[in-house]
């Protein structure tokens, strides 16, 4: 899985259980390794049949595109230390342009469909984390208190390496660390934090129309966020919040 396409290797596609809370992804019966050669172990069964389906959808070239999951998953298994740190400085600066925090002045009827769609998970935000997100109208950035930073790092620091994983791809995809928060603790699913993150967009092309370029960019965003969703599922810190 380091190449971006490679001739498919294997016919069969299994998952097996070798140890307690482990599973595998097996491939003619041997291990699917990560992108750093570790063996492909997860801590749910689901997980696992969904990297193995996966797996089992590729024809005769295997196309890390087309693996979404898988690809989130190696990259959870993958990650050390600094690189784990790396990635909740990442996640926590968020807060300077979550796209919740980002309104529009202009038209009233955009300002008050992205209130009426994205205060709600503000306001949960608050009371389910304590952070305190910025708003801002118009193109000025936020500029929230140190403080303000610290909590969004100590929420972001909580989770183990499969959901900091998923989190920076669903905050990545939606533009929204809340987002990707929300749908991490399942205060919304997938197609929720698609339609909140789309809301801009899916204005414009009510008034304008669609094309098929950017019809193709918004699926992709859409596939993205379900994977996401899928490897934050996977049970390995689920009793943080």
């Amino acid at each position: 899985m380091t190449a971006l396409t490679i001739k498919r290797f294997y016919k069969a596609v299994t998952v097996a259980a070798p140890a307690p809370g482990e599973w595998r992804v097996l491939l003619d019966g041997r291990p699917a390794l990560t992108p750093g050669r570790r063996p492909l172990g997860v801590p749910s069964q689901a997980l696992a049949q969904a990297i193995a389906a996966e797996f089992d959808r590729q024809t005769e070239r295997l196309t890390v595109a087309a693996m979404p999951i898988a690809r989130l998953t190696g990259a959870a298994l993958d990650l050390d230390a600094p690189a784990q740190e790396r990635l909740i400085d990442q996640l926590a600066a968020f807060c300077d342009t979550d796209l919740l925090c980002h309104r529009a002045q202009q038209p009233a009827e955009l300002a008050l469909l992205q209130s009426t769609a994205w205060d709600p998970i503000l306001a949960w935000a608050r009371g389910r984390f304590g952070v305190v997100p910025v708003i801002v109208r118009g193109v000025i950035p936020a500029q929230p208190a140190p403080e303000v930073r610290r909590a969004y790092r100590s929420v972001v620091a909580a989770l183990g390496p499969f959901r900091l994983v998923a989190l920076k791809a669903l905050a990545s995809a939606t533009g929204s660390l809340l987002l990707g928060l929300a749908v991490l603790v399942g205060r919304l699913d997938a197609e929720g934090a698609w339609h909140a993150a789309e809301l801009d967009e899916q204005y414009q092309i009510e008034r304008w129309g669609d094309d098929a370029e950017a019809r193709a960019r918004r699926l992709a965003i859409r596939a993205e966020i379900g994977a996401a969703a899928v490897v934050a599922r996977s049970g390995d810190d689920l009793t943080t919040y």
